[in-house]
C-alpha cells in the first residue's frame, strides 16, 4: 500500500458510517470543487430520463411553473445549471430532472467504501443507486445526515 494509500484510509476511519440497502457505507463531505462533477453527474441523471422528442416542443405550464420556483428556492443550483430555455419542453424537463437528482446525487458522491475510495466510480452505477434515493427519502436522509456530520478537513481523495 502506497502512501496516499495509507492517508485516504485513515482519512476514511474517522468519517461516519451508515448502513444502505444492506451495505455499509463510510460519508464523506463534498468539497467545494466536486460540485461541478455534481451537476455533470445531474445532467447524465437527467438525459437518462429523458426523451429527446420533446425538443422543441412546448412544455408542460405546470412543470414551467414547478421548475421556475425550484430555481428561485435553489440559487447555487441554478447558477451552476445555467439558463434554461422556458419555451422548450426538452430544456425544461433537464432542469427538472437535475434539481430533483441533485441531493441524491451529492448523497450518492459521499459514498465511500472502506478504504475511502468512492463506492460507486461509475455513472450508470450512482444514476441507479439516485434514482432509489429519490423514491427513498428516508435513505437520502439518512446520508444527508451523516454528510453534515462528517469532519470538513478530513474527506478522503475519491
Amino acid at each position: 500500500m502506497n502512501l496516499a494509500e495509507r492517508i485516504r484510509m485513515k482519512a476514511a476511519e474517522s468519517l461516519p458510517t451508515v448502513e444502505l440497502y444492506g451495505e455499509t457505507y463510510r460519508v464523506r463531505p463534498i468539497r467545494q470543487a466536486e460540485y461541478v462533477d455534481v451537476i455533470d453527474d445531474c445532467m447524465a441523471y437527467a438525459r437518462n430520463f429523458t426523451s429527446e422528442q420533446l425538443k422543441g416542443q412546448q412544455p408542460n405550464g405546470m412543470k414551467v411553473k414547478m421548475l421556475t420556483t425550484l430555481l428561485q428556492a435553489q440559487p447555487d443550483i441554478s447558477n451552476l445549471l445555467g439558463k434554461v430555455n422556458m419555451d422548450d419542453a426538452y430544456s425544461v424537463a433537464i432542469g427538472h430532472a437535475v434539481i430533483i437528482s441533485f441531493a441524491a446525487m451529492q448523497a450518492v458522491r459521499a459514498l465511500t467504501t472502506e478504504d475511502g475510495k468512492l463506492a460507486y466510480p461509475e455513472i450508470s452505477d450512482r444514476i441507479d443507486i439516485a434514482t432509489e434515493l429519490i423514491k427513498d427519502e428516508a435513505a437520502l436522509q439518512v446520508i444527508t445526515s451523516a454528510m453534515e456530520g462528517a469532519p470538513k478537513n478530513e474527506s478522503p481523495e475519491a
